[in-house]
């Protein structure tokens, strides 16, 4: 099954609230999973995330590989770029669609995904 590139993530975690950046929806909570984020200067750790339930136009992901970029040493050992701490890492990620919110019709359940975007070190995120 060939993989389908998809635009930029949206996220619901803890530090960052896409609502802010006015590109999504508030969404509801349904569990949490395991990210690995910056927690502190100099400090990388695993760390406890909401997962989000996909509103209208958005997919919930479930990642299988993540990778990080050069620019992440910075943000994990310096803090560059950080509001808040935790700072959930990685660059780019590939994984497969596991729920559908209302109003997709591109993409299905199962369907193998990649793409580019910070903040992909975790079990699920969220995209539109």
């Amino acid at each position: 099954m060939p993989m389908t590139n998809v635009s930029a993530p949206l996220y619901n975690i803890k530090g960052l609230h896409s609502e802010t950046f006015g590109f999504c929806a508030p969404v509801k909570e349904m569990s949490t999973h395991k990210a690995i984020a910056a927690i502190a200067k100099g400090h990388v750790d695993e760390i406890q995330v909401s997962t989000a339930i996909p509103g209208e136009d958005q997919v919930l992901i479930k990642v299988v590989y993540a990778s990080m970029a050069a620019f992440d040493a910075y943000v994990a050992d310096r803090g560059y770029f950080v509001d808040s701490f935790p700072s959930i890492l990685g660059a780019a990620c590939a994984g497969t669609v596991e729920k559908l919110g209302s109003g997709v019709t591109d993409l299905h359940v199962g369907d193998r995904v990649k793409f580019t975007k910070s903040m992909v070190f975790s079990e699920t995120i969220l995209i539109r």
